[in-house]
């Protein structure tokens, strides 16, 4: 009797059809808006710093009418003057954001997957507890994380001399796109299953993907359209007055705060399209672990224990 009282807790679990993983996505995300969309908001401040100096240091339409502001062109001037302090300072400082930035979202996007992980199981999250979990997985995170990328230039290398060269530009996208597929549930099977690092939760991963390719592949083209068009009417509302602006001169010496507008407005829209990607993703691995797996039952008849 206990059994089926701890394990009711999980009585919501079935596989779900795609309409019902994207409801329940945005309900994962009302739900568990704290970790999640906070989240997503510290994984972006590197990046707002990054296209904040962008705008503000390289010759970009903004800053195009007052060309002696920018960074950069002082940068090439001095270069071709035989000083290369500032070009080199500037190439450092983005190298650095840009590694911060990459070694960071690892992290966060594992804690998003946790934060939506027990948030879809009903199971108490917060912010703290979600970091805590991912950085606990931190350094399998970044080994398994290095080797993907080891995989993929190799793949990338071998699908370049398998297209002839000539077709590379069908073989490459199309190859490396089915890969994203197959290693898409890499950090699930890191962070909720506690997969042992290297190449173990990629094979996972492989193995759960296998046979649900299509339909993995069909979610993940919706939602990268989603994602996109979001995105895209977002920064388009945003850029529509900043570009009247310019036109008509209305920005004379704001140059530098209009680049940190637009870079908080980016910023501020992937806050919320990596949490709602990774929660989608997170829940297409559950559906596919009950489908392959029939996870659902096994939870139901536990303990009430998470799943592993």
């Amino acid at each position: 009797m206990a059994s089926a009282m701890n394990g009711s807790r999980f009585s919501h679990l079935r596989p779900m059809d795609f309409g019902e993983i994207l409801d329940t996505t945005i309900h994962v995300l009302k739900t568990g808006w704290k970790p999640l969309l906070l989240s997503g908001l510290l994984g972006a401040i590197p990046m707002i710093i990054y296209s904040g100096l962008a705008n503000m240091l390289l010759p970009t339409s903004i800053n195009s009418a007052e060309p002696d502001s920018s960074w950069f062109v002082r940068a090439v001037i001095n270069a071709d003057a035989g000083n290369f302090t500032d070009l080199t300072e500037m190439g450092g400082l983005f190298v650095a954001i840009m590694l911060v930035s990459l070694l960071l979202d690892l992290w966060l996007q594992a804690a998003i997957v946790v934060a939506a992980s027990r948030t879809y199981l009903g199971l108490p999250v917060t912010l703290g507890s979600s970091l805590a979990e991912a950085g606990r997985r931190y350094p399998a995170l970044l080994g398994t994380g290095l080797l993907i990328v080891l995989f993929g230039i190799l793949a990338a290398i071998g699908l370049v001399i398998g297209g002839l060269v000539f077709l590379a530009f069908l073989t490459v996208p199309i190859g490396m796109g089915a890969l994203a597929v197959y290693a898409s549930f890499t950090i699930p099977a890191l962070v909720i299953e506690r997969a042992d690092g290297g190449t173990a939760p990629i094979r996972r991963s492989f193995r759960l993907v296998s046979g649900r390719f299509w339909p993995l592949l069909g979610l993940a083209i919706v939602f990268a359209f989603f994602a996109g068009a979001l995105s895209s009417q977002v920064q388009f509302i945003t850029q529509l007055p900043l570009q009247w602006a310019i036109t008509f001169g209305w920005t004379a010496g704001a140059a530098p705060i209009l680049g940190w507008v637009l870079a908080v407005v980016t910023g501020l829209i992937s806050s919320f399209i990596t949490p709602l990607t990774y929660t989608a993703l997170t829940l297409a691995y559950y559906d596919t672990r009950m489908r392959k797996e029939g996870l659902d039952l096994e939870m139901m008849a536990s303990s009430g224990a998470e799943p592993r």
